[in-house]
């Protein structure tokens, strides 16, 4: 609204992380803008970008001006989805508007989209299937749940190609960065590379950058990670959140949020196609989406149909004591098993969920042990560093000789994990050539580098922890290991048996993908585990009601929603008593159930007591008026993925 003296006034969301407001900033400027311009406004001393929410009446307090005004604009969807963002997640509204805008805008020439000559897609009578289903079914959700390597991105690509030929843009999200590169290549083959565009965190932040301006409202193929949720899409026609079972789009740091709800949202503000693939679905968001009436497809055959067999061997590291007698953590019998793969040139893969040499440090002669000083949690050591890290603040210290306690020499260690399996392997076959991947690789090292070595079977023997199970066609492969099957169930939280029945179903897909016969081996200290038998049958459908059964009787999600609020404060007797000041007032008007406080995961970190509460409901709007309620000090986190 324009006053007399020429000035109009706007609220502004600003594109700044530290802005912790729940609501936008009032800002004049003597032109008229409209919704959704991209301006410069000062903030705090400092300039930032915002965007321009809403026009206003004039205010009753001085307000600062807008200072410049870019060329861009997010379009009225893309408000839409902020507003519904804001909404869905309590998040401030800095952090959550940095999402959508670079941290640099350059000066784009666009071009338009080349005309696309279209590719057949190549398809099995099996996705055909789901093809004509996807087509007639009334459903925005649908659910692909397809079994390993029954060619789920062949339906994305077809699907992909009708919203193209309409027009529209898709967004294909996947888990890991490491998974672009054969996904890329398949969509590049029917569009062609000037229509596919690849977005992600290890690009340089000019190069994503100007990529945003690109994008900024052309029509696209746009694969990467869950930051692709938030690029200015003009006209979008497909959204696929493939592996959607993944951890991997839970962020739970501010601003907190799950990707797979995140593109429902998107979704229903542009009124497009979600199609959410998996071949083990997260119990909690398929529940949620059945409830909702989403159409499940079920792919139960391979692409590529083959007599070739998977002989599963399961490894009783706990009854058998020669089996660990040439190495402390890999078994006779698979010793022997990598021996026969690489005499037969296939590939070994090796997988261990755990990082470095070793995770327990002890003296054997007074029980001291090794921890971090910020964290009070057992330091990890790595020998290729000869040092302890410390995997959750990033301290290390050298390797000591001597107990700091007792002075003795007998330093213990035990509980390997990958750079044990590396170094016991190089140790047993000298000759193989040998790749470890974990969080601890260098960028040359990472696997979306060396993945053309990986499929080509240049590398004898792979090493690694989850980056390795997330949908990647290893041709070459003779032979999967597990090991530690059992370390999934050693965290107390809800999820572990799902967890566990994922890995084991992903790391069985690896190698049981038609390309040759092969064997999967399990190390565990529980052989008749029930989960780990049920993931070897592919007996989702079995393990997903038994454990809705149990999450039913003890209420978890999906059954009620939760909200975990965690906090800090050098006194532990201070800690206690202020959550219990905080459920005494939560609990005085409402219908919840709070189990705590309790100790975090790590209770003691940073000169810190870190405790936390759980608050369980039916109504998610208890939740949210909850967290309005909440002091500002506190952290928290809606829909968690887990309560540790």
């Amino acid at each position: 609204m324009k006053l007399q003296d020429e000035s109009y006034f706007y609220a502004i969301a600003p594109a700044q992380t530290k802005y912790f407001g729940k609501e936008a900033l009032t800002y004049s400027s003597d032109k008229q803008l409209s919704r959704g311009a991209i301006v410069i406004i000062e903030l705090n001393n400092a300039n930032c970008y915002g965007i321009i929410l809403s026009e206003l009446t004039p205010p009753s307090f001085p307000t600062k001006k807008i200072i410049d005004i870019t060329d861009y604009r997010l379009s009225i969807k893309t408000l839409k989805f902020i507003e519904k963002l804001l909404a869905y997640y309590p998040n401030p509204v800095g952090p959550v508007a940095n999402l959508f805008l670079p941290k640099r805008f350059y000066d784009i020439k666009k071009e338009a989209n080349k005309s696309l000559k279209p590719k057949k897609v190549q398809l099995s009578s099996q996705q055909q299937i789901a093809i004509s289903k996807i087509s007639q079914s009334k459903a925005r959700t649908l659910v692909l749940h397809g079994i390993t390597g029954s060619g789920k991105t062949r339906i994305y690509m077809q699907l992909a190609l009708d919203k193209y030929l309409e027009g529209k843009s898709t967004l294909i999200s996947v888990p890991e960065i490491s998974l672009t590169p054969k996904t890329v290549e398949d969509f590049e083959q029917i569009f062609g590379k000037e229509n596919v565009v690849v977005y992600h965190s290890q690009l340089t932040p000019s190069a994503r950058d100007k990529l945003w301006g690109e994008i900024h409202n052309s029509q696209k193929i746009i694969i990467g990670p869950r930051s692709i949720l938030f690029l200015p899409i003009a006209d979008l026609g497909l959204i696929v959140v493939d592996e959607f079972h993944d951890q991997s789009y839970v962020q739970e740091t501010q601003p907190s949020y799950n990707g797979v709800k995140v593109a429902g949202l998107l979704s229903n503000v542009h009124k497009c196609t979600l199609v959410l693939g998996s071949a083990t679905p997260n119990i909690t968001d398929y529940y949620q989406a059945t409830y909702k009436d989403a159409t499940v497809i079920e792919l139960k055959d391979k692409a590529i149909i083959s007599d070739h067999t998977i002989d599963v061997k399961i490894i009783d590291i706990n009854m058998q004591a020669d089996n660990l007698k040439s190495s402390s953590i890999l078994s006779e019998p698979l010793i022997q098993q990598i021996k026969e793969t690489l005499s037969s040139k296939k590939q070994s893969l090796v997988f261990i969920n755990r990082r470095g040499t070793s995770r327990t440090i002890l003296c054997s002669n007074c029980g001291w042990q090794s921890l971090c000083r910020n964290c009070n949690i057992p330091f990890v050591f790595h020998h290729d560093l000869n040092k302890y890290l410390c995997h959750e603040c990033g301290r290390n210290e050298p390797k000591i000789t001597k107990c700091p306690k007792c002075d003795s020499e007998q330093i213990f260690y035990k509980s390997g994990g990958t750079k044990l399996v590396e170094k016991e392997l190089s140790r047993l076959f000298p000759l193989a050539n040998i790749a470890r991947f974990d969080k601890d690789n260098t960028k040359p090292e990472h696997i979306s580098a060396r993945y053309s070595a990986i499929v080509s079977g240049e590398i004898d023997i792979v090493i690694g922890t989850q980056i390795l199970i997330k949908g990647h066609d290893f041709p070459k492969l003779g032979l999967v290991a597990m090991l530690l099957a059992d370390s999934y169930l050693q965290y107390p939280d809800y999820t572990s048996r799902e967890n566990l029945y994922q890995a084991v179903s992903q790391l069985y897909g690896r190698i049981d993908r038609g390309h040759g016969s092969g064997v999967f081996m399990i190390q565990t200290h529980t052989p008749t585990n029930p989960v780990v038998a049920q993931a070897i049958a592919n007996d989702w459908q079995g393990f997903y009601e038994t454990e809705l059964a149990g999450r039913k009787r003890y209420q978890y999600p999906p059954y009620v929603f939760v909200l975990k609020i965690k906090h800090s404060m050098k006194s532990q007797a201070r800690i206690i008593s202020y959550f219990n000041e905080l459920v005494k007032s939560i609990n005085r008007s409402r219908s919840v159930q709070i189990d705590g406080p309790t100790p975090s995961l790590h209770q003691n970190k940073d000169g810190k007591w870190h405790y936390q509460i759980i608050i369980k409901a039916k109504d998610r709007s208890i939740l949210l008026a909850i967290i309005d309620e909440l002091p500002g000090n506190c952290h928290y986190t809606i829909d968690p993925s887990h309560l540790l």
